[in-house]
């Protein structure tokens, strides 16, 4: 360490603050790779040089990648002798120095990783399990809720969860909760170690996650009760919403902390930092909560409405920040009115009312937000981030989609990929139709195409599909890529079926990606535990079937293996079913248990809730004439056929006799006293009526006339 260091005239953690403090990426570079050589440090460095060194470092934002995981080894080694502000310093480090943090291998897999270039693998030994075991071991009355408030953010941050380390969370809690009068550091801990904690809820112990929720509960209503500042009151609303806080606890503590809130000036003594924090947990509060839910969206509408009343001195970023965390609060729970979910930024009509409380305030951050975009100021991000919250929200604001037609062309050098997914899914979901714009993101995508993952090529080309975009250019090279059995190596299987279900309906037929994506379903996990095409639900197996059919390309395993999959009794629902038969009628795929499946599920439904309509008995019976079900099957399937004739001959003899007949529906063909199907000819080279504009995607076959 010595001769290591022998050139410089000063401590470790001093040398990389000069660096820092210099600006010089030059002299934290040569700083950072003597570290990396030097480690382990020894006894030489105390444990608090240690850990100001390694804050220096994540100060520095410094990207060396071999330093980060030779600290986090030596961090394991000096773990039971740190103290316990030491341990959580070094903690807070670790995870927010590296750009990814350094991983735990106990986090949760489920989630496919991007490979990059900044990825920080995780280190030989990992260091969360001392640090933990120390701050644990450390005395209470020697650790405050400031240094767990730390360290929770930072096992959130590398989702690393420890049933001793809430446990010991919890009992700080409750010694919060028993204090006569919390103090405002107190206030600013418990929100924080809430907000960490959300994060780490669901993969704990559930006795241990219960009891510490019912603590934290306790100190939040305490909190309520001192001085704390507004948007930590927000914050524990969230956190509280958020986590699985047993529902009386939650109950309880929701409306004490929403009346604190709104008590007179606090809202409006808030700092755009304040606001976006609370906008941020209350629209979480108000999708999850339950008893107090009214309260929490009151706080939130008011809240919104102190945010719109700043809105001309918010920044781009502030602006697009607010409104996305009021999108994806109030998506599912709180729509805006019908007659206002496509609107231009005039104002309202005079007798429209806006009942939710939340129209205004996102008209207002649109239109700072235009202006943000017309003159420039705005980054992609920032853009990405508003268009994303108005397609949340089927918000349409004109002058955004012009600002954003501005703003694109001058830009384009500056989006990534994660930009163009957020703006091209919000154009998808608003239906926006301008050419130049639409070509402008099909060029981004063909520019950087190595650069998307699966994943964002699945999202944009879903949003292609939507808006019927379909740039020769551009999808011939995205085809290519996906014909390459390794550019699946990260993916999830419902990538596979999205961009399979778009490239059917931008009628794609390419031989090699088709075959690509149906492998990566069809094969094993690496893991050889299961294959993903048994992990997609009914409506999955009809989009892939249906995206067959829509591009007249049969691949005898996956079609194989779908139909067998939805001929299971009593677990795919008909509607399934039957557009599956369709499907596969299109592509002249015979499926004998699934066409007597078929059949059988539509009769059984005309005795239940959900009656077939006679545009579905429609497609499922000339579907069933066209495969021969009625002729060459088993004479079974030849009497079942025959008795669901019978069931739609009733029908619309009912329907003639009541003169309700909708010719869009049936086709009549009169013999003698008896009403009958008119079997009539389905031509395979029509294309079918597809409802592509349904919520779900599905494919609905083609309907009669």
């Amino acid at each position: 360490m010595r001769r290591a260091w022998a050139a410089f005239d000063a401590a470790p953690a001093e040398l990389v603050r000069r660096a820092r403090r210099s600006e010089s990426a030059v002299g934290l570079a040569e700083v950072t790779d003597t570290l990396a050589s030097a480690f382990p440090l020894g006894p030489s460095v105390s444990h608090g040089d240690f850990a100001q060194l390694l804050t220096e470092l994540r100060r520095a934002r410094a990207r060396n990648a071999a330093c980060w995981p030779a600290a986090a080894a030596e961090a394991a080694v000096r773990a039971p002798a740190l103290s316990a502000g030491q341990a959580a310093q070094v903690a807070f480090a670790l995870a927010f120095g590296p750009l990814d943090g350094i991983a735990s291998s106990s986090s949760s897999s489920s989630s496919s990783v991007e490979p990059s270039q900044h990825r920080v693998e995780p280190p030989p030994v990992e260091p969360w399990t001392q640090l933990a075991a120390r701050l644990t071991a450390v005395e209470r009355d020697k650790v405050s809720l400031s240094d767990l408030r730390t360290a929770a953010a930072a096992f959130a941050r590398v989702r690393y969860a420890s049933d001793e380390f809430l446990m010991c969370v919890s009992d700080h809690l409750a010694a919060a909760v028993m204090a006569s009068e919390p103090s405002e550091a107190d206030s600013r801990a418990v929100s924080g170690v809430a907000d960490a904690l959300a994060s780490l809820g669901r993969p704990l112990a559930k006795s241990s996650q219960e009891d510490a929720w019912n603590r934290l509960a306790g100190a939040a209503i305490r909190s309520s009760q001192a001085f704390c500042p507004p948007h930590h009151l927000a914050a524990l609303c969230g956190a509280l919403a958020l986590a699985e806080v047993p529902e009386g606890a939650r109950n309880l503590a929701l409306p004490a902390l929403t009346a604190a809130l709104l008590q007179e000036g606090n809202l409006s003594a808030m700092d755009v930092h304040g606001l976006l924090q609370s906008a941020r947990f209350l629209s979480a509060a108000a999708t999850a909560a339950g008893t107090g839910s009214g309260v929490v969206q009151k706080a939130l509408s008011l809240t919104m409405e102190v945010a719109a009343g700043c809105s001309e001195g918010l920044s781009a970023k502030d602006a697009a920040l607010l409104l996305n965390a009021l999108a994806r609060g109030l998506r599912k729970t709180l729509l805006l009115p019908e007659d206002h979910l496509v609107a231009s930024s005039a104002k309202p009509p005079p007798d429209s009312e806006d009942k939710t409380g939340f129209l205004g305030p996102a008209r207002a951050l649109a239109e700072r937000m235009a202006e943000h975009l017309r003159s420039g100021q705005a980054s992609p991000r920032d853009a990405a981030n508003a268009l994303d919250a108005l397609g949340r929200l089927s918000l349409r604001h004109q002058r955004i989609l012009e600002g954003l037609a501005e703003y694109l062309p001058a830009n384009l050098a500056r989006f990534g990929p994660q930009d163009v997914v957020g703006v091209a899914v919000a154009l998808g979901r608003l239906q926006e139709s301008d050419e130049a714009l639409l070509l402008a993101m099909a060029g981004l995508i063909s520019r950087d195409l190595q650069r998307f993952s699966m994943g964002q090529l699945a999202h944009v080309y879903t949003a292609f599909a939507r808006l019927r975009l379909n740039e020769v250019r551009t999808l011939q090279r995205v085809l290519d890529r996906c014909a390459d059995p390794q550019a699946w190596k990260v993916f999830q299987p419902g990538d596979a079926v999205a961009l399979l279900a778009a490239w059917g309906r931008l009628r794609a037929a390419h031989a090699g990606a088709f075959e690509a994506a149906s492998r990566v379903l069809l094969e094993e996990s690496p893991d050889g535990k299961q294959v993903p095409l048994e992990c997609l639900g009914p409506t999955d197996l009809q989009e892939v079937v249906s995206a067959y059919a829509r591009a007249r390309w049969a691949y005898k395993p996956m079609l194989t293996a779908v139909a067998d999959a939805t001929s299971l009794d009593g677990i795919v629902p008909f509607e399934v079913t039957a557009s599956v038969l369709v499907a596969l009628c299109r592509l002249r795929w015979q499926h004998p248990a699934l066409q007597h499946r078929a059949l059988a599920a539509m009769l059984a439904a005309e005795n239940s809730s959900r009656v077939p309509s006679l545009t579905m008995w429609a497609q499922v019976l000339h579907a069933s004439v066209f495969l021969d079900t009625h002729g060459g099957m088993s004479p079974g399937c030849r009497l079942l056929w025959q008795r669901c004739c019978e069931v739609v001959a009733r029908r619309l003899t009912e329907l003639v006799v009541l003169d309700e007949k909708d010719p869009k529906d049936v086709v009549l063909g009169g013999r003698g006293d008896n009403l009958t199907l008119d079997a009539v000819s389905w031509q395979g080279d029509e294309e079918d009526g597809d409802d592509e504009d349904n919520a779900q995607g599905v494919y609905r076959g083609r309907a009669l006339a």
